[in-house]
């Protein structure tokens, strides 16, 4: 009987599942896709926190006790940035078929946990490459596509909201795992603390991935929650705004510009933000000062999101790219001549809330720009431009560290790349559909040209 309702539902269409499933969905104390951001969430901060703000606090011990260089163990890192990118194209169009959101899910979050827990027993920079790197960089990008990808699609009139908390996750990552893993490192050493934090993300991961759909539609949802016509169905409003297919998205100029922007500005932080406390300990500060300095960062990138949502309402995109940008550009030149705690935490508060807008403004754009159907295929295409600028920039940094002994040229590479992804994203402008058809209008306004 449970294999036949399977069955069932597999063939069934997207309207006959929703029919299916819609008092279950629809019995729950609050919208639906709510549930949806918060996984999201969790899944960003999981992608975020175990790869830039986690490596930098196992250097040490780990390059003492297996006598690997910082370029070998970074190396990893760039891998775990940038390998997963070339899966993006595919992962991105499974995301925006029916049951294929989940699927990917469930997969990602077994390989982040697999990622981690193994290095409880690795003495192998070979090794350390294939599960850090390789399994690493597969579930992060699943995890970035489920909350740039599918998030979008639930909302409409909210969306703006759904995706400042869903990036937020990305805030909780320097927030969380930077004192997490010090603490597990302390206690238990390096070894373990990888074992526990593989552990908490297949506990966290697994449960929160059955829970993902890729629209609001497929469950008999409206986005924002809004009440279904019973006569209209299910897909009444879906489509509301124009949405572009990845071809036509391919064709605009703004597609390109908005791709070496957000290359340019993930190179940025990807380059010294692993080299955070290590940089701060060389400069005489303490373990613990810099480790503070990173929970102050979190903090306020967690909370600046939550800034740039409403300035999101009152300016165009573009303008607000280059202001987070820009700041971004003039904090990092500053970090260079502090010397003091208290003017520290103050920096790490300004970066923080400059640094924050960064992840709303990136899915909000696209979203925005291009339309919510297609954004898993769409944002697939861009992705690997995005992950080969985040994979190049640590192992980039790391030589020019290696080869300087200082941090000074780091922090211009950091800032000057800062500044050119802020002046291409200036340039960006929203794209008008150029090839509406007659049929897609009804009584004036534009639908969607995708319609299932």
């Amino acid at each position: 009987m449970i294999l036949h309702t399977l069955l069932a539902k597999r063939f069934m269409s997207t309207a006959e599942v929703a029919t299916t499933n819609v008092n279950v969905y629809q019995r729950f104390p609050f919208f639906y896709g709510w549930i949806i951001v918060i996984a999201g969430m969790i899944g960003s901060a999981f992608m975020v926190g175990t790869s830039v703000f986690s490596i930098g606090l196992y250097a040490e011990e780990m390059q003492a006790e297996l006598g690997w260089t910082r370029a070998e163990l970074f190396g990893a890192l760039s891998l775990r940035l940038t390998a997963g990118a070339l899966l993006s194209p595919f992962l991105g169009a499974i995301s925006d078929r029916r049951g294929g959101a989940r699927i990917i899910m469930v997969a990602a979050a077994v390989l982040m946990g697999f990622s981690l827990a193994p290095l409880r027993w690795t003495d192998s920079l070979l090794v350390f490459y294939l599960v850090y790197g390789g399994l690493g960089a597969i579930a992060s990008a699943v995890l970035g596509s489920i909350m740039l990808g599918v998030v979008p699609k639930w909302f409409t009139r909210q969306r703006r909201k759904a995706i400042a908390i869903a990036a937020s996750g990305g805030a909780l990552g320097p927030l969380v795992f930077p004192l997490l893993n010090a603490e597990l490192i302390s206690a238990f050493g390096w070894r373990d603390a990888w074992f526990v934090v593989g552990a908490l993300a297949i506990v966290l991961l697994v449960p929160l991935s059955f829970s993902v759909h890729r629209t609001p539609e497929d469950v008999g949802l409206l986005p924002d929650g809004d009440a279904l016509d019973a006569q209209a169905g299910p897909r009444s409003r879906f489509g509301a705004e124009y949405s572009y297919t990845l071809r036509e998205a391919l064709r605009t100029r703004s597609f390109w510009l908005l791709t070496m922007a957000f290359s340019f500005a993930l190179m940025s932080m990807n380059s010294w933000q692993p080299s955070w406390v290590p940089y701060l300990i060389d400069a005489g500060f303490s373990l613990r000062v810099a480790s503070t300095s990173v929970l102050a960062f979190g903090i306020f990138s967690f909370s600046g999101r939550f800034i740039w949502g409403p300035a999101a309402h009152r300016f165009p995109l573009n303008r607000l790219i280059i202001a987070q940008l820009g700041t971004t550009a003039i904090s990092l030149l500053l970090l260079l001549n502090i010397a003091n705690v208290p003017l520290l935490y103050v920096w790490s508060m300004i970066y923080g809330a400059a640094t924050g807008g960064f992840w709303l403004l990136q899915p909000l754009t696209l979203a925005n720009y291009f339309g919510a159907r297609n954004l898993g295929a769409i944002r697939g295409f861009n992705q690997p431009f995005m992950a080969m600028a985040s994979g190049i920039a640590p192992i980039s940094a790391a030589l020019i560290f290696d080869s300087t002994e200082s941090y000074v040229g780091v922090m211009a590479f950091a800032a000057s790349t800062a500044a050119i992804g802020g002046t291409l994203g200036f340039l960006s402008r929203p794209p008008k559909p150029h090839m509406l058809k007659a049929s897609l209008f009804e009584d004036g306004v534009p639908r969607s040209n995708n319609l299932p």
